[in-house]
């Protein structure tokens, strides 16, 4: 009996979790953004460890996770790297309430409800994403974004850019990969 109650609440929250996916994508115009799914398991901390790698300086660093969702990427930074900045930009309201409770304790965070192909990047050391296929994404990050910064991207590759490294990772059991990215080795796509 108590699995089946387990497994009746997970179809519910499944189900839940679709359809505010495929409403939000409607409501919000989400054909510019792709949908809320979250950073998790191996694959996230296997990104928080290659992150972790670019945050042994002194100088105060600042990193980004384009598309936060609920901050669960950023959630595992901002503790264990309280002397470096990171911003959360979000476009989906319900996520990006859900992050900017879930950092609010944290002071080295900042949540920003905000279209990523339209924010100013410019001052970011560190951009973290979790992005589908986005047309045109890869000649917004190499404008917005300074030559001396990262892109580390979980699960899919930016179009046109040649990665500096790729880390095998794992999600749900199948093979995956993390694309390490410099701006300054990228070439635009389109002029």
């Amino acid at each position: 009996m108590p699995f089946l109650i387990f497994a009746v609440l997970f179809y519910i929250l499944a189900v839940t979790f679709c359809g505010y996916a495929i409403a939000s994508y409607f409501i919000y115009k989400g054909w510019n953004n792709p949908p809320y799914i979250p950073s998790f398991g191996k694959t996230k901390k296997a990104v928080i460890a290659e992150v972790s790698k670019f945050l042994t300086s002194e100088k105060q660093m600042k990193i980004a996770d384009l598309g936060c969702g609920d901050g669960s990427l950023l959630a595992g930074l901002a503790p264990k790297f309280p002397n470096h900045y990171f911003y959360g930009y979000e476009w989906d309201p319900f996520p990006y309430q859900i992050a900017k409770r879930r950092l609010k304790k944290y002071k080295n965070t900042r949540i920003i409800r905000a279209d990523l192909m339209k924010t100013d990047l410019k001052h970011l050391d560190v951009a973290l994403c979790y992005l589908a296929h986005i047309p045109g994404l890869g000649d917004r990050l190499k404008k917005a974004l300074k030559p001396s910064a990262v892109v580390i991207s979980e699960v899919f590759e930016i179009d046109g850019w040649k990665p500096q490294k790729i880390v095998q990772s794992r999600l749900f059991g199948f093979k995956s990969k993390i694309f390490i990215y410099r701006v300054r080795d990228q070439k635009f796509l389109h002029h």
